[in-house]
């Protein structure tokens, strides 16, 4: 799942990886925290799935603390 920013979530294995923020560890409480894949770093893993309001709440709050993405310059063509 990718806000107009950044991926803020992943489904791997049948689990849900919400990308770890401060706000979203606020919301939380105290998470569990696993890689998404072998070699990743520690992502929120959900295990509780049966609210999906908390769970769209929680996706919006993860995509609004990411920052803006950086414009990259076009390359010149020759």
């Amino acid at each position: 799942m990718a806000s107009d920013r950044e991926f803020v979530a992943f489904v791997c294995d049948n689990q849900l990886f919400i990308k770890p923020t401060p706000p979203g560890r606020a919301t939380l409480g105290a998470p569990i925290e696993a890689p998404p894949f072998p070699g990743a770093s520690n992502w929120f893993l959900m295990a509780d799935l049966d609210d999906p309001e908390f769970l769209a709440e929680l996706v919006r709050i993860t995509a609004d603390a990411l920052p803006a993405p950086k414009i990259k310059k076009a390359r010149k063509r020759i």
